[in-house]
């Protein structure tokens, strides 16, 4: 972004006598002026007048020549950027939906409906252009725009009534349930729908209806077959296609009103109504004439009395393979024509059978005078009913199918409320998109499962909270007085739960958190001890309550780190007096290692000189024991004793010593068991070396093996475990001498002589050794050791193993000479990674692009040292990536934003400095956007980008306020208007 060429009141001093020179100076010294928040209107009205655009706009809106704008600012910037070309395009815009800050008005009307679904979607699109795509996307033709508007608790009133009437019942059942739509709207529609449906309803109020504006309410007037033909006339020419269709299927719709939809009818998509037309009685004879050649079969086969006209073209189709078919079909209309009384003459004698058989005027007649006219008329609207019913059944189910595959949404949840199975009403419960309609619906359900669910759902109103105390449930009182995980319980709710008539609902309110102290005081009144083992774990009750519990009640929690310790000294003294049974699980619970605990040191001196093994035990275990009490229990016969002094962090190397010393068998359970809890120290004290070594397990003699400054005693010893893991990790050992290494080389495990490899001591006698294994693993290793001496390299590039030449061709401190050698190598594998070698001279280089090899002649391509006119000749070998190239239209984008694994600070960042002025503004419209950047765009040339910055609501207030006073007419109202808000 180009910041603004500074200027002072001083610079405008030469200009105030000759303004007209000012057109003479620089654009940018212009455009500074036409900036500058003193620049005088003499100079702001020759700026207008400048022959850069750029210029003259600025000039335009500075606010001393055009004056505040206070009202219609937002239309203004909308107008103004619905004509400005600032790089944007379809495809630019859709990708910077992901981000969300592309004002609407750049979304061409070619731009599909789901990026913009999408882009409403996004929590970061403000306010002001979501209403602004919920008005577009309610315009779309299709089903799922309309959905997601009428879903959304944002859509603003106008729009929901607009959709109340809509055609589709999905629709219209998301805006009966959306929380913002007004109650006396959907009455008000569903009234004029019933109305318009009734087939009482008088011929008045069925055409005022007719020309309601919600299509809705029109459909149901085009099916009533009490409209008049007026009425159908004008609703034929509704511009609602389903409207259309409606009067093409009432029996009743007059044969004007048939003619004009006739003329739709050769519209591909509006097929629906000539199969209407061509089953309709009134349709007129020119019309079925016109339907006829694709509409034959429906013409014939559906309709009785059939025209003379369309008979007679039957007659003369003979080559049609339904031709008897039809004949039988027609040879009893009562339009009996003299052509058709030829057939009982005809050559073919099928025909004459067909004619013969079915033509009796006689019995035609009399039926004719059985259906009098009131009775046909009944057996239509009988049939229509059933007809109307019938689709209006599948609209009901589609429907309902639909909204079932949207959980979330507001008409879905409502249903659960009326139908729904518990496990349904459950689902709603929990959910925090559940409208709040739907939770207080749920809070009374008979269900107290229910109840108790949505108790703790952090959206139920205080109202209901308060009311679902009284709940007769012990269930949902207990569930409303846990702690809820997102939201504080209110203390109004802890009040009246805290005198509930349960104990376990009081000792739930004595656990809560959130319940203040004042009432966990007042609990510790209670006369239940479940109650006051509640208030004990409660990590707020004061400590003067958890000292009365402990010491007047007996009842304490170590868990707690507030619990005193003369509370905690009481729980033990009485623990020592129960029977044994008790005392145990007494004792073993308060003597438990709990962080934080307040056991006096003292307590635990005096159960230390108790003959009880177990309680011993315990006491060695507890971090509050003194160390001095530790020293005569390492003569305990009691192994979990033991046990516990080795575990400890804080126990001596000194007492460690001696507990090992004190036990005489090095393989008895006792002896591993401290071995192993020595060595789970970070570091093994020195002096416990030798002794750990008498133990036989590997652990041990791995973690000794490991520890630095090994003596060399000690490393002797673990020179002769047969354990190949332990002599591995001997051979890591830093502090291990060459001549151990050189034992080391000897053994026959490969494993343990590449292990020697990476050690700093290594000699070149050792190298040498190495190098001479037996085994190729060994040599690989050495081959891609960056370490390796280069004597050796040169050693092993003649290998007899391919691999071992490729690892020493791919190491970067392999000298030239050797790199040379293996370029020449035999097979192409060695060559191939030869050239890859980012230290090979170019000489090499050209050698190796001439291979015969294409994956030699690949690698020379890829490497980048090869020189510039050689790689060009090689270009067609390099693999193409396979990520796809960015579009021409997506060129402002220096990488796609995927909101999976990017980091959308670092993208705003990056798109801040794009070149192309429209990504720079969507993204100094982000909230997220970085405060630098922002500052930087509040000094921009752009008055676009200045505004951009001021109408951003992460816009830090100081630099709201600085914009508040910029020459722009547009940027001081928006940042005015978001320093106030």
């Amino acid at each position: 972004m180009q910041p603004l060429q500074p200027v002072s009141g001083s610079d405008l001093q030469r200009f105030l006598s000759a303004p007209e020179e000012l057109l003479q100076q620089s654009v940018g010294l212009q455009l500074a002026v036409a900036s500058f928040h003193q620049t005088p209107r003499s100079l702001l009205e020759i700026l207008v007048n400048s022959p850069d655009e750029q210029v003259a706009e600025a000039a335009s809106l500075h606010v001393n020549l055009a004056g505040e704008i206070t009202d219609g600012w937002q239309q203004a910037v909308d107008e103004i950027l619905q004509q400005r070309q600032l790089g944007q395009n379809d495809r630019l815009a859709v990708e910077l939906l992901k981000i969300g800050t592309v004002p609407p008005c750049f979304l061409s009307e070619w731009v599909p409906s789901e990026p913009l679904i999408q882009g409403l979607r996004n929590p970061q699109m403000p306010l002001r252009y979501r209403l602004q795509l919920l008005q577009r996307l309610s315009q779309e033709a299709t089903l799922e725009p309309r959905l997601e508007v009428a879903e959304s608790p944002e859509t603003p009133s106008a729009v929901l009534e607009q959709l109340a009437g809509d055609l589709e019942l999905p629709v219209r059942l998301a805006v009966k349930f959306n929380p913002s739509c007004p109650p006396p709207l959907i009455e008000l529609v569903e009234g004029q729908y019933a109305v318009a449906s009734d087939w009482n309803t008088d011929s008045e109020q069925l055409a005022m209806l007719g020309q309601s504006r919600w299509a809705w309410v029109r459909l149901a007037v085009a099916q009533n077959p009490s409209a008049t033909a007026e009425t159908l006339m004008q609703l034929a020419g509704d511009a609602v296609y389903k409207i259309q269709l409606a009067v093409a299927k009432n029996p009743f719709t007059p044969t004007e009103a048939l003619n004009l939809l006739a003329n739709y009818a050769d519209k591909e998509t509006q097929n629906e109504i000539s199969i209407a037309l061509a089953k309709h009685p009134n349709t007129s004879e020119q019309v079925l004439l016109k339907l006829y050649p694709k509409h034959k079969h429906t013409i014939i086969t559906q309709r009785k009395n059939l025209p003379l006209s369309i008979i007679e073209q039957l007659v003369r189709d003979r080559s049609d393979k339904n031709f008897y078919y039809y004949v039988n079909l027609v040879i009893n209309q009562s339009n009996i024509s003299g052509e058709i009384l030829e057939l009982v003459k005809d050559s073919d004698i099928q025909v004459r059978e067909c004619a013969l058989k079915n033509i009796n005027f006689s019995e035609f007649e009399e039926h004719q005078q059985m259906l009098i006219a009131e009775e046909y008329k009944q057996m239509i609207l009988g049939c229509y009913r059933l007809l109307l019913g019938k689709e209006k059944a599948k609209e009901v189910a589609n429907a309902h199918q639909l909204m079932a595959q949207r959980p979330d949404s507001s008409c879905a949840l409502a249903q659960v409320l009326e139908k729904g199975d518990q496990k349904a009403k459950l689902i709603a419960a929990r959910n925090n998109k559940t409208p709040i309609q739907v939770l207080q619906q749920l809070a009374k359900d008979a269900d107290e499962i229910v109840r108790s669910v949505v108790a703790e759902n952090s959206n139920l109103p205080l109202s209901s909270l308060l009311e679902l105390t009284q709940d007769s449930s012990l269930k949902v009182r207990s569930a409303l007085a846990r702690k809820r995980s997102h939201k504080q319980t209110p203390v109004q709710v802890l009040e009246r739960l805290a005198n509930d008539e349960s104990a376990q609902v009081r000792a739930q309110v004595a656990a809560n958190l959130d319940t203040p102290v004042e009432l966990l005081k007042m609990l510790a009144n209670d006369q239940k001890s479940e109650v006051w083992r509640a208030l004990t774990r409660n990590p707020n009750t004061p400590v003067d309550v958890l000292e009365f519990l402990g010491v007047e009640k007996g009842i304490v929690s170590i868990w707690n780190p507030n619990t005193p310790g003369n509370a905690l000294a009481k729980a033990v003294e009485q623990a020592l007096k129960m029977d044994y049974s008790s005392r145990y699980k007494a004792l073993d619970d308060l003597l438990r290692p709990a962080t934080g605990s307040q056991m006096p040191a003292s307590v635990l001196v005096q159960l230390a000189s108790r003959e009880t093994s177990w309680i011993l035990s315990l006491v060695a275990g507890h971090p509050n024991t003194p160390i001095s009490a530790l020293e005569p229990l390492i003569n305990d016969d009691y192994g979990p004793v033991l046990w516990a002094i080795a575990r400890r962090a804080d126990t001596p190397p000194q007492l460690l010593e001696r507990l090992l010393l004190t036990l005489t068998d090095p393989k008895s359970q006792d002896y591993e068991q401290i071995s192993l809890a020595i060595c789970d120290r970070r570091e093994i004290p020195p002096n416990l070396l030798e002794p750990l070594m008498q133990s036989n397990l590997q652990q041990v003699y791995q973690r000794v093996a490991a520890q630095p400054n090994l003596p060399q005693a000690i490393v002797e010893r673990l020179m002769a475990v047969s354990n190949d893991l332990v002599l591995i990790t001997l051979a890591g050992n830093q502090s291990l001498t060459a001549k151990f290494l050189n034992r080391l080389a000897e053994n026959p495990n490969p494993k343990v002589c590449s292990a020697i490899v990476n050690h700093p001591n290594m000699t070149p006698e050792l190298w040498i050794q190495l190098a001479n294994h037996t085994e190729v693993s060994v040599h690989q290793v050495i081959a891609a050791n960056l370490s390796t001496p280069v004597n050796i390299l040169e050693m092993l590039a003649r290998d007899l193993d391919k691999n071992v030449r490729v690892k020493i061709a791919t190491n970067i401190n392999s000298p030239i000479s050797v790199l040379e050698q293996l370029a020449r190598d035999e097979e192409a594998f060695v060559r191939t990674a030869t050239a890859s070698n980012s230290h090979l001279p170019a000489t090499v280089l050209t050698q190796l692009a001439n291979d015969e090899k294409v994956e030699v002649r690949r690698a020379v391509a890829q490497n980048p040292n090869t020189p510039a006119p050689i790689r060009e000749t090689l270009r067609d070998l390099v693999v193409q990536p396979t990520t796809r190239q960015t579009s021409p239209t997506l060129r402002g984008l220096n990488r796609l934003y995927n909101p999976s694994t990017d980091d959308l600070v670092s993208i705003l960042a990056e798109y801040a400095s794009s070149e192309n002025a429209f990504v720079r503004l969507v993204t100094l419209l982000h909230p997220l956007t970085p405060h630098e950047v922002l500052t930087q765009a509040a000094q921009s040339a752009s008055w676009l980008e200045r505004y951009a910055v001021a109408d951003n609501t992460g816009t830090p207030s100081v630099l709201r306020q600085q914009l508040a006073q910029d020459s722009n007419r547009i940027v001081r109202a928006a940042a005015r208007v978001n320093t106030n808000s």
